[in-house]
Formats: C-alpha cells, sequence, structure tokens
C-alpha cells in the first residue's frame, strides 16, 4: 500500500510478480530502496523480459533491494552506514552535503 501511495506502481507489479506481495505486507518494519517509476521506464526493454521471465531472478534482485527489521529514513543515515538486505548482501549507504542550509543527498553503493 505504501509503495503504491508512493507512486511506485512499477516496483509494485513486479513485487506481485515475484510473488513477495504478501511477505512485504506483512510485519515489519521494511525499508525498500528502489528506484522510482521513471527510472524503471529507462531500463532496456530485454532487462525486464528477462527480470519478469525468470521469477526466482526476479525475486533475488527485489529482496536486494529490502532492509527488514529496521526502518531507514533519510534524516537516521549516517556515512559509512552498512544495512544488510534481505537477499544477504550489504548495503554501503552514505550522505554527503548535509548541513543546516542543505539537505545533502544520500548514495546506496556508491549511487544516487
Amino acid at each position: 500500500e505504501e509503495l503504491t501511495a508512493a507512486g511506485a506502481t512499477t516496483l509494485v507489479d513486479f513485487v506481485v510478480k515475484a510473488g513477495l506481495a504478501e511477505t512485504l505486507s506483512g510485519p515489519g518494519p521494511f525499508t525498500v530502496i528502489a528506484p522510482d517509476n521513471d527510472a524503471f521506464a529507462k531500463l532496456p526493454a530485454d532487462l525486464v523480459a528477462t527480470l519478469t521471465g525468470d521469477v526466482e531472478l526476479l525475486k533475488k534482485v527485489l529482496l536486494f533491494h529490502v532492509v527488514s527489521g529496521m526502518a531507514v529514513m533519510s534524516k537516521d543515515i549516517s556515512n559509512d552506514m552498512t544495512v544488510d538486505t534481505v537477499e544477504g548482501s550489504p548495503h554501503l549507504v552514505n550522505v554527503y552535503l548535509k548541513s543546516k542550509y542543505y539537505d545533502g543527498f544520500v548514495t546506496v553503493n556508491g549511487k544516487r
């Protein structure tokens, strides 16, 4: 529901296709680190076809973008913060240029 309300409908479609809707609707908290619909639209069509054609691969990719057991809010992020994904890989999170005048920006594994 929260992803749909945030306008992440492409992500929701992928979550449903991977059979993860019930899991991610269950007790959390969960933090989903994922692109918006515009970013999904920029993916090559053959990549999307590969992912949607292989449910296990799609599930693995989606779970790489989910942190379970904690709600990670942007205000709580500190430099060199490491969080483990449900898939099992760690994410290195950093915040840059944060000051009393500027909110800064967050990177995950070096990407904005």
